[in-house]
């Protein structure tokens, strides 16, 4: 899957134009007086960039599209733990309990990763999806984006304020996939804030149950689906 970078803009200019001499160069970069830097390339390209400081020296990094990137995580684990899942179910009948213990401690942190990754880059899409002049009215009130994605939780988010930038919804054309989408977020906020659901003796089966429930790569498929309606141009492999 092809990484996508932020406010990467196409100039039809050389950098170096501006300062054929380099008398504006610097070895150093003040980051109270210039927070945000970004970076010239050799094909004309400007790309946005933060900076971190490591032992006294600046690392400048091109910011990329988390939705991308947690959409990348997701797709490089998606095999791995579906093979795990498979050699699991297979023990099926099987008296070997150390078996199937050692591969559930195999597979459930990997199940971790993939749905938080799946969940994450779901969210950092809505939020991403919202205009800097859009508001949205809730009980009487007014949200500009900062609040609506402070404030608004995922389910409304998902079905009213979305649809409303877009004047169209993935949830009414597709219920069927948008169920699958709140799966994928309920066994996220069940990882995530583990709980233990019994009294007296800890159990945390439901979670464990769950985490074979669900079809991982129709997971994966619904939210690059989810993605695509909005944006079909963002993925690409």
């Amino acid at each position: 899957m092809k990484n996508k970078l932020l406010n990467e803009i196409k100039i039809d200019w050389d950098y170096r134009d501006l300062d054929p001499e380099g008398k504006g160069a610097v070895s150093k970069i003040n980051l109270e007086t210039h927070p945000n830097p970004f970076i010239f390339t050799e094909d004309k390209r400007i790309i946005q960039a933060f900076a971190h400081l490591h032992n006294g020296k600046h690392l400048i990094i091109p910011e990329l599209n988390p939705t991308i990137l947690y959409l990348s995580s997701s797709q490089e684990i998606l095999n791995t733990t579906i093979q795990l899942k498979a050699q699991l179910l297979e023990l099926a009948g099987v008296k070997n309990y150390i078996q199937t213990s050692e591969l559930f401690i195999r597979f459930f942190p990997q199940l971790s990763l993939l749905i938080t990754s799946l969940f994450t880059a779901i969210e950092a899409f809505n939020n991403g999806l919202i205009p800097d002049d859009f508001s949205y009215h809730q009980k009487g009130k007014y949200l500009n984006k900062v609040k609506i994605q402070r404030w608004i939780k995922f389910k409304e988010k998902t079905e009213q304020v979305i649809p409303e930038i877009f004047n169209r919804s993935f949830v009414v054309d597709f219920p069927k996939k948008y169920e699958t989408i709140c799966e994928i977020k309920n066994l996220r906020d069940d990882i995530i804030h583990t709980k233990n659901r019994y009294q007296g003796m800890a159990s945390y089966r439901d979670i464990y149950k769950n985490s074979l429930l669900i079809d991982f790569e129709n997971a994966y498929q619904i939210t690059c689906d989810y993605i695509n309606f909005y944006d079909p141009n963002l993925i690409e492999e």
